[in-house]
């Protein structure tokens, strides 16, 4: 997904890591559906850090954690205020404007992690940026 959007104009200011672990097992999940979840995920990276100020970083990670396959996508965004924190993955909830987002992506994100029996955990503190952290059950 990142080969996809490295050359849209927004993505040019952020610098972007790559920390993957080369000795992952295998998932039970859909790759086109999996791919749909990474797109969701770097583009709300994307929407947080696009008024920042600061360094615009996107580190996306992948590592074992026992008997889980772990992907975390963290930003230097403006990060989640806390009354947001358990609205984030309701349907049609959204912070930005109308022309800019339906609420729907994270949403759609979690049922497909769900339906996968993974989960989907956030690390935020407003003004310093977001961690998502998704979690599937090694195959």
């Amino acid at each position: 997904m990142l080969n996809f959007l490295i050359y849209q104009h927004r993505f040019q200011s952020i610098i972007v890591i790559r920390n993957y672990d080369p000795a992952l097992p295998n998932v039970f999940a859909n790759d086109g559906e999996l791919r749909q979840v990474f797109l969701i995920m770097i583009l709300n990276a994307i929407d947080a850090m696009e008024k920042m100020e600061r360094e615009k970083r996107l580190e996306i990670r992948t590592y074992q954690n026992v008997n889980e396959v772990r992907i975390e996508f963290k930003d230097t965004g403006c990060g989640i205020p806390a009354e947001y924190i358990n609205k984030i993955f309701d349907q049609f909830f959204t912070t930005k404007p109308s022309d800019k987002g339906t609420g729907l992506g994270l949403s759609i994100a979690y049922n497909i992690i769900n339906r996968f029996r993974g989960g989907i955990d956030l690390e935020s503190r407003e003004g310093y940026g977001a961690t998502f952290i998704i979690s599937l059950p090694a195959a």
